[in-house]
């Protein structure tokens, strides 16, 4: 049933097509950081356990946010917030990478 309404309406293609592209975006941004936590500066060791104990509060935040926010707002939210701080990280000086590092 899912796979003929994907081929016989017009709209359904267009949105898959976004909504993959879209996931595969989000997808290889969670990755690129999560996997390049090793090669920031300081020890590798505690810069994976950073990452990991700042993973546990945003699963908790999260799923209290889509309890109470509809998810369309939510998933905007977040992403353009995440983009913005990844941009300013290019303004940053390099005399300061401990700031850097915080919002990396």
């Amino acid at each position: 049933m899912f796979v003929t309404c994907l081929i016989i309406m017009s709209v359904c293609p267009q949105h898959l097509s976004f909504y993959t592209w879209r996931q595969m975006a989000i997808n290889i941004g969670y990755f690129g950081l999560s996997l390049n936590t090793s090669n920031l500066s300081g020890n590798p060791f505690m810069n994976c356990f950073l990452s990991a104990t700042t993973e546990v509060p945003a699963y908790v935040v999260s799923t209290v946010l889509l309890k109470k926010c509809p998810r369309r707002a939510l998933l905007s939210s977040f992403l353009v917030i995440g983009g913005g701080v990844l941009l300013l990280i290019q303004f940053i000086p390099e005399d300061l990478q401990n700031v850097a590092l915080a919002l990396e």
